[in-house]
């Protein structure tokens, strides 16, 4: 498959979104926030353009933002992003997979070459998702229903962001326009994974969601 020809090549920091839905969106938005703060940024994969093409011009960014789907991570087993979230999953492309267990198994293999410094963004709310912690990296949760010590929530009027360094950002509601609840929780994964690779957080305020 593509990312497994690409993968030997990529020699920049690679942040990749994978899901049921809200993947474009929220890849889209994550290649915004990373631009907004000053981070040259390149953007492709499923979201349309192939990670291939990106290969050439590489050299021009910092870090590689892809838009990875299921199909994709199927015939990979080198594809290594430092950076992965995982949206969601709801039962789909059941046609192409056996049961349900093996679509989950292959929405979680976009993880499977993760180290101890790499990065997990996970949706606290949905089971499918929350479990798939490998206890290998680094995670992060997000969750428009409670709480968190570390990671992204809901937090009445904003969404609050607090890293394991100690970091908090809030990002006020009133700014973000798309408030229904899987909105939220994309514009969370991606402030999650903007945040952590270095982006700036004013920058990311000021930025359309």
């Amino acid at each position: 498959g593509e990312l497994e020809v690409a993968a030997p090549f990529i020699r920049r920091p690679l942040l990749a979104v994978s899901g049921t839905n809200g993947k474009t969106t929220t890849t889209t938005l994550l290649g915004e926030l990373l631009t907004a703060s000053g981070i040259k940024t390149l953007v492709g994969g499923n979201i349309g353009t192939p990670v291939v093409a990106l290969l050439d011009r590489q050299e021009e960014a910092e870090i590689l933002v892809l838009e990875v789907s299921s199909f994709q991570l199927d015939t990979t087993t080198h594809f290594h992003p430092q950076g992965a979230a995982l949206l969601n999953i709801t039962p789909d492309h059941l046609d192409r997979y056996p049961d349900y267990d093996a679509y989950i198994a292959s929405k979680a293999s976009l993880f499977q070459r993760q180290a101890a410094e790499d990065l997990q963004v996970l949706n606290a709310d949905d089971p499918a998702v929350a479990g798939l912690n490998r206890g290998v990296s680094r995670v992060y949760y997000f969750s428009t229903t409670r709480p968190l010590s570390t990671g992204a929530w809901l937090n009445h009027d904003a969404l609050k962001v607090r890293l394991a360094d100690g970091r908090e950002e809030i990002f006020p509601l009133a700014h973000i326009r798309l408030k229904e609840r899987h909105n939220l929780e994309n514009i969370m994964a991606a402030l999650l994974l903007a945040l952590d690779a270095g982006a700036d957080p004013e920058a990311c305020r000021r930025v359309p969601s």
